[in-house]
């Protein structure tokens, strides 16, 4: 639980892990979440209904980004996601961050 609290869910700012007098003062906490998700395409931080707080965006695991870094560093560009280093179940998964999120 989230209670309100806006942040990267990297356990800094979790209550539940807080020692000392002033725990009880602590009513806002986001708790940890592990960054890396190999299954992750990217922008899975949403419930399919918008922007979801205190989740990870990963969008070191968009293909359209890690084409464009490529582009930027002079290395070709892949449309097999596997090419990337991303799993094969990316190539159906296409959603840019403004299909997803900005309508």
């Amino acid at each position: 639980m989230d209670d309100g609290a806006q942040g990267f869910p990297d356990g800094l700012s979790d209550c539940s892990k807080c020692v000392g007098d002033q725990c009880g003062s602590c009513t806002k906490s986001v708790p940890y979440k592990k960054a890396f998700d190999a299954s992750s395409c990217g922008y899975d931080c949403g419930d399919g209904s918008g922007w979801k707080e205190n989740t990870y965006t990963r969008v070191h695991r968009d293909q359209e980004i890690i084409n464009a870094m490529r582009g930027w560093m002079g290395l070709s560009q892949h449309e097999d996601p596997t090419a990337l280093g991303l799993g094969a179940h990316c190539a159906a998964k296409k959603d840019t961050f403004e299909e997803k999120f900005i309508q």
